[in-house]
């Protein structure tokens, strides 16, 4: 008999399974964000490692963003994101919303950690988080790795390779939950910045919810800076030591994200793909386009099509 703790996680393994769109499958690859490269330590983000194997995260209900060296991801219900083995990442507060929960799967060798990891505000109780382990024996970590090889390739029906590899892992965890057990109890911290950081936090939080909202309109880094009463040059530096990366990278990524999102969920014509997510030009958009994801949008759609 499944204990309620265990019933709540059934379900929300499941999760693993759903059919989503390939834009909500988010890889943070080792390539692009180096084991050396670390996140900033000015700010003290949530729950702050480097991935010792393949990890999963989604999130279960409000908005959370994790961030390694090379991007920040803004983690909504229905976004799955695959961290690679080697990568510095960080959940770090919501910006949208007072509070989240997320789900952490850690896939190691024959047995599976889930770190259930829940932000509120700091007067209300802060940050907490509990592991729990699921032992047994088939080879999970081999399964993460052919994900993240999936993800990385974006060979033909790399997607429905994804999907089934998605399925059949969270069928594994599932019947792994009778035999579950309690590794860390259940652990609480006030994710409060250090003195004299808190007005870096509310520019950072301020700039990246102005992002959120304005990136189809075009918008350059000069623009986010002033929206938030700060130079260009200062406002990326706090981004650079902060969160690791730059802010014009940070836009970019957001304008790939819902570019990829069109090119499989609409039959809008390149060029005006190109000016939803805020390009002018196309060719600066397909050159990014391909930059980001190793394929021309029109050659992205077509694989996506199975063509």
């Amino acid at each position: 008999m499944l204990t309620s703790a265990q019933l709540d996680y059934g379900e929300m393994l499941l999760q693993l399974g759903a059919e989503r769109p390939a834009a909500d499958l988010l890889l943070a690859a080792a390539r692009t964000s180096s084991g050396e490269k670390r996140l900033g330590a000015r700010l003290v983000p949530l729950y702050r490692h480097l991935a010792q194997t393949t990890e999963l995260a989604f999130v279960v209900n409000g908005e959370a963003r994790v961030a390694t060296p090379s991007e920040v991801f803004r983690m909504t219900p229905g976004r799955l994101l695959i961290i690679e083995r080697g990568v510095y990442h960080a959940q770090i507060p919501a910006v949208a919303a007072p509070g989240h929960r997320v789900l952490w799967v850690h896939l190691s060798r024959t047995t599976a950690g889930l770190v259930d990891s829940v932000y509120t505000s700091p007067s209300i109780g802060g940050f907490s988080y509990q592991l729990t382990e699921l032992p047994g024996r088939t080879d999970v970590e081999n399964i993460g790795a052919a994900i993240v090889a999936e993800l990385g390739g974006k060979q033909w029906g790399y997607q429905n390779a994804v999907a089934s590899l998605l399925k059949y892992l969270a069928y594994v965890l599932v019947r792994r939950l009778p035999h579950s057990r309690v590794a860390d109890a259940l652990q609480r911290e006030t994710p409060i910045p250090p003195v004299g950081d808190e007005r870096t936090w509310e520019i950072l939080e301020a700039a990246l919810r102005f992002c959120d909202s304005n990136y189809r309109s075009g918008i350059t880094r000069s623009d986010v800076a002033e929206a938030v009463g700060y130079s260009a040059r200062h406002l990326g530096q706090l981004m650079s030591t902060h969160l690791g990366h730059s802010l014009s990278g940070h836009l970019q990524n957001l304008r790939m994200l819902e570019a990829r999102r069109l090119l499989e969920r609409s039959s809008l014509p390149i060029r005006e793909i190109a000016t939803a997510v805020g390009y002018v030009d196309p060719a600066h958009f397909t050159r990014a386009f391909r930059q980001a994801t190793g394929l021309s949008p029109r050659t992205y759609r077509r694989r996506l099509a199975g063509i």
